[in-house]
């Protein structure tokens, strides 16, 4: 299945690379050049454990872009991972995500899909 991760942060980029580590083909987006350079290069940007060893599993199946329209446009389906702050004790903070400033929109042959947050 081809699938679109926009975010690759803690919880993005490990989400990803489990999704091409378990054989499907993964475009993930990231505003971060450095991010995307990272997981084009097989390497984990985020420190996860266990995340470099699944990296090198998935990178057969998994790349990364700074354009959300690339990595959707061809995907069956996408996840929109929105940032997940957590306080300096590692609880998380429970304010809702802020209202969308502009929907993702991205139309491919197979569907349209519309999302929240802009990412």
């Amino acid at each position: 299945m081809h699938l679109a991760v926009i975010g690759l942060g803690k919880l993005g980029c490990p989400m990803a690379a489990l999704l091409a580590a378990a054989g499907h083909d993964v475009v993930g987006a990231d505003l971060s050049e450095a991010v995307v350079a990272a997981v084009n290069e097989g390497r984990a940007p985020v420190d996860e454990t266990g995340l470099a060893d699944l990296m090198e599993q998935a990178s057969p199946l998994l790349r990364a872009t700074t354009s959300v329209q690339e990595a959707a446009e061809d995907a069956e389906l996408a996840f929109c991972i929105v940032p997940t702050p957590s306080l300096a004790d590692a609880t998380s903070i429970r304010a809702a995500p802020s209202p969308p400033s502009k929907p993702l929109a991205v139309d491919s042959p197979a569907r349209t899909a519309v999302g929240g947050w802009q990412c």
